[in-house]
C-alpha cells in the first residue's frame, strides 16, 4: 500500500527533528533510518502532543478497512521499531508512553516550525544584491577626491597580498592532506596467547600492571584465576566463597571488588577484599550484577535490580544514575561519564548506553543505527581517544572500535570500524579487558558434542550420527528425530538412523527445543531472533509449509509441549518487560484460543506426560519441580535443588528425568510421581574433572536412553596489540 504524501511543519523534540516535507527523521542533523509505518505513527503522535492517539485511530490511518492484516502484531512491531529509532524504552519512556489496551501519548515537549512563503528567500537575496550594487554619488565623489592617496592604498594591498598568498597556500595544502590522506582505521598488529587452560569463562578481566585476573568455570563452580601479563601458568585465587568473581581492582591496586553467589547466574553479594588476602568487607546490603571503581577511587558504580547506581566506597550515599538493567559499567578516563551495556531479553539484543556522573544526559550510544545493533562490553583506549566494544551475541561476538576524537590535520571517519583480532573463522571474541593501547580478549572455540549416557557405568559415548545436534526429540513411534543445530540454530528432521534429513528453518530464525506432535506430522519449536519477541511456532514435518506462529504475539513465549491427544499445547509466556512473571497457558489447537492454567504464576518449562496424568513444570526460582494433575486440577510440590532444568518424561510416563545444573557434578535425577521417590540417574563428575566445562541434559530415547550436550574446554586469554593512529 503506497503511503500518502506528507506535508506540513517541522517538529523538533529532544535531539530529534521530523521534516514532513522531506519525510525524514534527523538526530542532531543526521538522518535516522525509519520504515514507513513507524514514521507515520510518529507523525500522528506529533500532531497531538500530550493527547491520546487510540489504537483504533492508528488502525484507520495505517490500514484501510478493506485491508486484511494481523493488526495487533503489526502495530506492536511498528512501535518497537519507532522506539528503537528514538532510543526510547516502553518501561521508562522519554517520548512515547503506552496506555494499555487503549493507545499511546507523546509526552516530550514539541516545537513546531511552520514553513515560510516559497519566494521569501529569493526576495531577500535580490534585496541584498540591490543594496550592494547601489552606491551613493557622494561616495563616488569622495573616492575621486581621495585619488591622491592611491599609492598608500596600493602599498597596503601589496602587503596583504604577501600575507594572503602563504595563508592560501597553507590552507590549500591542509585541504589536500586532509582529504587525500585520511587517518587509517585502527588495526591489530600482534596477537599472543596468554593461557592454555581452556576453561576461561566470559566475564570481567582486571589488571594491576603485572597480573591479569579473570574467571574460570568448571561445572557449577565459577572461581577467579590469575596469570602474568606476559602469559604463563594460570593459578586459582582462593577466596572465602565457593563461587566468586573479581569485578574490579581499586586505582591504588590495594583492594578488589569481589562478587560472591550461591549459584552461577544469580546476582552478587558485593565485597571489598584486600589484594593481599584477609577478611572481606561487605559493600552495602543489597545484591548487584556488576560493579566498578571510579578513576579517582572515591566512588563505586554498581548495577542492581534494573538500575545503575553510584555510591561511596563504603556503600553509603548511593543514588541512581540510570534506571536500566545495566552490566559492564565503565568510567571515562576523566570520571565525568559512564558507559554501560544493557541486555534486552525480550527483544534478544544488547545495546550500549552513556550517562554523566551526575545522572544527566542518559542516551544510547548508537541510537537508531541498524548497522550497529547488538553492541556491548566497551572500553575507552588511548586516553579516551578510542572506544572498543563487541558486536553480536555470544558466541558470535566480534571486535569493533570507534574514534572518539577528530584530527584537525587529517580526515577521519565518524563511523565504527570492524577490527580483526586474528582469530580463525570458528573463533569469537567472548570478552575484553584493557591493556594500555591494547586489549585482553577471551578467544572462544565452539566445542559442543552430543553424547549418549550409560547410567550403569556413568560413562559418555559420542552420538556420532548426529554430530551437530544440540538436543534430540524422538517421535512417538521412534522412527523420526528432530534437533536444533549447534552450527546455526536451524531445525532439522531426520530418520532415527540419521538418513532422509530435511532442514525445516533457516537464518535469521533460531529454533530451540523442538517437540513432535503425537501423530508425528508437526513440530513445535521456540523461535528466537535478535530484535524480536520470542514466539512459539509450528512447522509441518515434511517441510510443505513455512513455520506458523502460535499464541498471542504481544507476549514473550517460552518452552512448550503437546497434550497426549494433540488437541492442546501447554506453553509458558510472560508479558514484557521481562521482569513480569511467567504463566502457563493452554492453547486449543483447533481454535487457537488461549486459556491461563490456574495456579501457574512463575512456572515455566512445562513437560506433559505421554499418558496425560501429569504436567511437570519448574518454579520461578528454579529450585523446585511442581506436578499438576489435569484430572484433579491441583498442583503438587516436588523435589528441590539448586538450579533445576530440562524435565523429560520417560516413554512409559512412569518417571520424570530432570537436571540440577547448580549441584556438584550437574547430576540428572529420576523422580517417580506415584511414590515421590527421587534417585540419582547420572552424574557428570568424571567428565567435568577432565575437559568438560559444563554438561546439559539434551533428550531421552525410546528405551529411556539419556542424551547430553557436553561443552568442552574451549576458551583462553589472548593479548591483542593495536595500532591506534
Amino acid at each position: 500500500m503506497s503511503s500518502p504524501a506528507l506535508s506540513g511543519p517541522v517538529y523538533r523534540f529532544g535531539v530529534f527533528e521530523v521534516d514532513l516535507r522531506r519525510r525524514e527523521l534527523l538526530r542532531r542533523g543526521t538522518p535516522v533510518r525509519l520504515q514507513d509505518q513507524p514514521f507515520r505513527v510518529l507523525c500522528m503522535l506529533l500532531e497531538k502532543p500530550g493527547e491520546v492517539v487510540t489504537r483504533d485511530q492508528l488502525r484507520q490511518a495505517l490500514w484501510p478497512s478493506d485491508t486484511y492484516v494481523e493488526f495487533d502484531g503489526s502495530l506492536n512491531a511498528a512501535l518497537t521499531r519507532l522506539r528503537f529509532a528514538l532510543g526510547d524504552s516502553a518501561r521508562n519512556p522519554t517520548f512515547i508512553v503506552t496506555l494499555p489496551k487503549h493507545g499511546y501519548r507523546f509526552i516530550a515537549p514539541v516545537a513546531v516550525e511552520e514553513p515560510g512563503p516559497p519566494g521569501q528567500r529569493v526576495l531577500d537575496e535580490n534585496a541584498s544584491q540591490l543594496a550592494v550594487a547601489t552606491i551613493p554619488r557622494s561616495a563616488a565623489s569622495a573616492n575621486g577626491r581621495a585619488a591622491g592617496g592611491g599609492a598608500v592604498h596600493f602599498s597596503l594591498r601589496k602587503r596583504w597580498m604577501y600575507l594572503a598568498i602563504p595563508c592560501l597556500a597553507a590552507i590549500l595544502l591542509h585541504q589536500i592532506v586532509y582529504w587525500l590522506f585520511p587517518l587509517p582505521p585502527p588495526r591489530m598488529i600482534n596477537r599472543t596467547r596468554l593461557t592454555h587452560i581452556g576453561n576461561v569463562d566470559p566475564g570481567p578481566i582486571v589488571m594491576d600492571g603485572t597480573r591479569i585476573f579473570f574467571c574460570a568455570r568448571r561445572g557449577a563452580r565459577r572461581f577467579p584465576v590469575q596469570t602474568s601479563i606476559n602469559g604463563g601458568d594460570a593459578v586459582e585465587i582462593k577466596t572465602p566463597f565457593e563461587n566468586s568473581t573479581i569485578l574490579d581492582i581499586s586505582p591504588d591496586r590495594t583492594s578488589f571488588l569481589l562478587g560472591s553467589v550461591e549459584r552461577i547466574g544469580d546476582e552478587y553479594k558485593l565485597w571489598v577484599w584486600p589484594v593481599q588476602g584477609g577478611t572481606p568487607r561487605r559493600f552495602g546490603e543489597g545484591l548487584c550484577t556488576d560493579a566498578v571503581w571510579s578513576p579517582d577511587g572515591r566512588h563505586v558504580a554498581f548495577a542492581s535490580k534494573g538500575t545503575l547506581y553510584n555510591a561511596n566506597t563504603d556503600g553509603s550515599a548511593s543514588r541512581p544514575l540510570a534506571r536500566k538493567p545495566a552490566y559492564n559499567p565503565i568510567w571515562s578516563a576523566d570520571g565525568r561519564k559512564l558507559r554501560f551495556s544493557k541486555w534486552d531479553p525480550v527483544m534478544q539484543v544488547h545495546s550500549l548506553w552513556e550517562v554523566r556522573a551526575d545522572g544527566s544526559h542518559l542516551q544510547q550510544v548508537f541510537p537508531g543505527d541498524e548497522k550497529l545493533t547488538d553492541t556491548s562490553v566497551g572500553f575507552w583506549l588511548a586516553g579516551g581517544k578510542y572506544f572498543a566494544f563487541l558486536r553480536g551475541s555470544f558466541p558470535h561476538q566480534k571486535l569493533w572500535m570507534t574514534r572518539e576524537w577528530r584530527s584537525f590535520w587529517r580526515r577521519s571517519s565518524p563511523h565504527p570500524f570492524f577490527v580483526s583480532t586474528g582469530a580463525d573463522d570458528t573463533e569469537t571474541v567472548a570478552g575484553l579487558g584493557r591493556n594500555g593501547t591494547g586489549l585482553i580478549s577471551v578467544g572462544y572455540w565452539p566445542d559442543r558434542k552430543l553424547h549418549r549416557l550409560s547410567s550403569d557405568s556413568h560413562s559418555l559415548h559420542p552420538a556420532s550420527i548426529f554430530p551437530s545436534a544440540e538436543n534430540l526429540h524422538f517421535s512417538r513411534d521412534g522412527r523420526w528425530v528432530a534437533y536444533s543445530s549447534t552450527v546455526d540454530g536451524s531445525l532439522w528432521r531426520c530418520r532415527a538412523d540419521a538418513t532422509n534429513c530435511l532442514q525445516l528453518t533457516s537464518a535469521p530464525m533460531t529454533a530451540l527445543e523442538p517437540r513432535w506432535s503425537p501423530d508425528g506430522t508437526q513440530l513445535l519449536f521456540l523461535d528466537t531472533q535478535p530484535n524480536a519477541l520470542r514466539h512459539l511456532r509450528v512447522v509441518a514435518a515434511q517441510g510443505s509449509s513455512p513455520p506458523k506462529a502460535l499464541g498471542p504475539l504481544d507476549l514473550v513465549a517460552g518452552l512448550a509441549d503437546w497434550s497426549p491427544d494433540g488437541k492442546q499445547i501447554i506453553l509458558d509466556m510472560s508479558a514484557p518487560p521481562i521482569e513480569a512473571p511467567d504463566y502457563l497457558y493452554l492453547i486449543d489447537v483447533a481454535t487457537g484460543k488461549t486459556n491461563l492454567l490456574p495456579g501457574s504464576k512463575g512456572f515455566h518449562t512445562p513437560a506433559w506426560a505421554r499418558d496425560g496424568r501429569w504436567i511437570a513444570a519448574i518454579g520461578s526460582s528454579d529450585t523446585r519441580i511442581f506436578l499438576y494433575s489435569p484430572r484433579q486440577k491441583v498442583w503438587l510440590p516436588g523435589p528441590v535443588g539448586r538450579r533445576l532444568g530440562y524435565p523429560y518424561w520417560s516413554y512409559r510416563s512412569d518417571d520424570l528425568f530432570f537436571q540440577d545444573l547448580g549441584a556438584p557434578g550437574q547430576p540428572i535425577y529420576q523422580l517417580n510421581p506415584a511414590t515421590g521417590r527421587k534417585e540419582l540417574s547420572f552424574s557428570f563428575n568424571e567428565a567435568l574433572q577432565k575437559d568438560a566445562v559444563t554438561c546439559r541434559f539434551a533428550g531421552i530415547g525410546l528405551d529411556d536412553t539419556l542424551y547430553a550436550l557436553v561443552i568442552g574446554a574451549t576458551a583462553d586469554l589472548f593479548a591483542v596489540d593495536l595500532d591506534l593512529p
